[in-house]
């Protein structure tokens, strides 16, 4: 197919040719991913364009191509395979729903890993498979929650033994009662010391410093706050009334 474009003071002449890419899938059947449009300049024809339309009535004018004098080429992507197959890795070709079969873990390791389009991982999210997959994920999760929160006793107002493993900060300091229960204690005075230009807090009681870092202590709380979060861990709050050996 010829065409007229215009350069920048003649009209010219091109060739145009056109070709359709197809990617086959592993079932043997073309699908077409690309269309190539191949620009190919011959020739200045005229500045007059009465001259061009006399010499070449039947061609069309095409703006596109203005400013244009030597070969080049435009390549526009097709959808190519459909979206429920794989256009990449060791699975080109195939559907998702043949490899849930052939290899589960490797479609969970494209949607953890955002292999392929956005459209891609939705198809696969939508697989019977993987949504039962991440059901019973979510199942042993809750199950695990459910009996986390049914072993959590939070703590009540009371005489303690706690390891409380670092000095004060800010009049508080965290300690870990469990893997899922935390208490933050609060100290209502502390003193300043100084260690080799380290400065550090320690509670004071009675007018005499209690020293509580690595030791384990009988701490007299008045609990403030208890919070238990929907994943099962419970974080509270507590004053510390005083500390015995």
């Amino acid at each position: 197919m010829k065409l007229i474009g215009f350069a920048s003071q003649y009209y010219t002449l091109w060739n145009v040719e056109e070709e359709t890419i197809y990617q086959a899938d592993a079932y043997g059947k073309q699908w077409p991913s690309n269309h190539i449009t191949k620009y190919f300049y011959i020739k200045n024809v005229s500045m007059d364009i009465e001259k061009v339309k006399s010499l070449y009535p039947d061609l069309a004018i095409d703006e596109s191509l203005k400013g244009q004098y030597r070969d080049f080429q435009v390549s526009k992507r097709l959808p190519g395979l459909p979206i429920n197959f794989f256009n990449f890795g060791k699975y080109s070709g195939h559907s998702i729903e043949e490899v849930a079969e052939l290899d589960f873990p490797y479609l969970l390791w494209c949607l953890n890993d955002y292999c392929g389009s956005a459209d891609f991982r939705e198809k696969v999210k939508e697989l019977p498979k993987i949504v039962e997959h991440f059901a019973e994920i979510k199942r042993r999760q809750e199950m695990e929650i459910a009996e986390r929160m049914s072993e959590i006793k939070p703590l009540e107002s009371g005489v303690y033994r706690l390891l409380v493993e670092s000095n004060p900060r800010e009049k508080q300091v965290w300690v870990q009662i469990s893997e899922f229960h935390n208490v933050v204690l609060q100290f209502d005075e502390v003193e300043n010391l100084n260690y080799n230009g380290f400065w550090y807090e320690v509670p004071v009681f009675n007018n005499k410093i209690k020293r509580i870092k690595n030791k384990e202590l009988a701490y007299n709380l008045e609990i403030l706050s208890s919070e238990i979060l929907p994943e099962g861990i419970c974080n509270q709050v507590a004053r510390v009334i005083s500390i015995e050996k």
